[in-house]
């Protein structure tokens, strides 16, 4: 039995991650993997994949959770828990570094502006804003759904 569901959860998990890439890219097969630019459609198209493919992806790791006895349950909550916070406590110096014009100070010839660094900022940030407000979505849900 535990083969089994080890053996669905893998199974979920590859299902996941391969059918989410495959919607987060078709749309660059279709406009060209290298194509620049900032059209309408392009910006819409790549966002809804994104939307697809974030789906699909929770979807099917909401599957893999389910199959999993509680002990590999619990293992992940834990892995998730410590492992995300170890690996944000370790970003945090190399952010710094760069946000500060690190890498310039390191290679000279690379340019140094406001607006990279605003946008650094920015892209480091978002996902941990979001990953915040989530935990703290899921958390108020769960206190809720206990009382």
């Amino acid at each position: 039995m535990t083969a089994t569901h080890s053996l669905a959860r893998w199974q979920f998990s590859l299902i996941g991650i391969v059918g989410g890439a495959v919607l987060m890219f078709s749309p660059l097969a279709f406009n060209g993997l290298f194509a620049h630019g900032f059209s309408g459609p392009r910006v819409l198209a790549l966002t809804l994949s994104a939307t697809a493919a974030m789906t699909w992806a929770l979807y099917f790791s909401w599957l893999s959770f389910r199959s999993a006895d509680e002990f590999h349950r619990d293992g992940m909550k834990f892995g998730w828990l410590w492992g995300g916070t170890l690996g944000l406590c370790a970003s945090a110096p190399v952010y710094v570094f760069i946000g500060l014009g690190g890498l310039h100070w390191l290679d000279p010839s690379r340019p140094l502006s406001v607006v990279a660094a605003r946008a650094f900022v920015m892209g480091y940030c978002l996902p941990i804003v979001s990953g915040v407000l989530g935990y703290l979505a899921v958390y108020a849900w769960w206190r809720l759904s206990k009382r």
